[in-house]
């Protein structure tokens, strides 16, 4: 039997999203691995603020999509690449997509309200957008 959690495939994506869910939990308490698959309750404490859950689910729905392309090219016999690669490439994209966006309409505040939580995923110093070391 095939159990998702443990599959070997997808341990080091996991590790990589518990990493960055630790700076977003309060009090960098740890964050259940089931909530990769069952989104954490909406009243849990362990998120200070509610942009940092949405971020969670952001990042986990990313995750999700990474594995489902892996799996596919995997089962088309096209090009196998590792899950972890999609995600962090799919991430970086996005990232980097709203912090233009942002910047061109002059409003990087509101991107570094969404974004830069922690410093979980990026930081902007001098209208310059720096990535987690985690996601390069």
């Amino acid at each position: 039997m095939h159990i998702f959690l443990e599959c070997c495939a997808i341990q080091r994506l996991l590790k990589l999203i518990t990493e960055i869910a630790s700076h977003l939990v309060a009090n960098n308490n740890a964050v259940p691995v089931e909530w990769f698959i069952i989104n954490p309750p909406r009243n849990s404490r362990q998120f200070a603020v509610k942009r940092a859950m949405h971020l969670f689910t952001y990042i986990t729905a990313t995750a999700k999509m990474s594995i489902h392309i892996a799996r596919r090219n995997k089962m088309n016999n096209s090009n196998e690449i590792d899950p972890l690669e999609i995600f962090k490439s799919r991430l970086r994209t996005r990232i980097h997509l709203e912090f233009e966006h942002y910047k061109i309409t002059h409003k990087l505040e509101t991107f570094t309200a969404i974004w830069t939580f922690n410093n979980a995923l990026c930081t902007v110093t001098d209208d310059q957008l720096n990535f987690a070391i985690e996601i390069t």
